[in-house]
């Protein structure tokens, strides 16, 4: 399947922006990258204040060049094998269950408009099993 136009120019991007000016790298060949070159890597990123989630999508630019040539026997191995992330913490996101909702209208409020907003935005689920039954 081929590469859309969009991924290979984001890839590309990662690439001018955060891969090729760490100074790390320098001197570094496909063949010549191990693991070590991986946290060092990350630091870096993380000390410039790049996100989680954008140092997560940079690795795996790396991760695919890398994925391609063990696969081509261009190295042997791929370094990333490992599981190398940077943390990154999702947030939980849905809709609250009757119980929670129950607990968050019972629960000690300062601002009583605060409540009826919370309220107002809890009343979606009623009539589907929700807290207005």
């Amino acid at each position: 399947m081929p590469l859309s136009g969009a991924y290979i120019k984001n890839n590309l991007i990662n690439i001018r922006l955060y891969i090729a000016p760490y100074p790390g790298f320098e001197g570094v060949t496909v063949g010549s990258f191990s693991r070590a070159h991986i946290r060092p890597y990350i630091l870096w990123l993380s000390s410039l204040g790049i996100s989680g989630d954008k140092i997560n999508k940079v690795l795996k630019t790396i991760r695919t060049a890398l994925s391609d040539a063990a696969l081509n026997g261009v190295i042997p191995a791929n370094p990333f094998n490992k599981n190398d992330k940077a943390y990154h913490k999702e947030r939980e996101r849905g809709i609250l269950t009757p119980a929670e909702t129950q607990a968050l209208i019972a629960s000690p409020v300062a601002n009583i408009y605060h409540r009826l907003r919370c309220c107002w935005r809890s009343a979606a689920p009623c009539g589907a099993g929700g807290v207005c039954d």
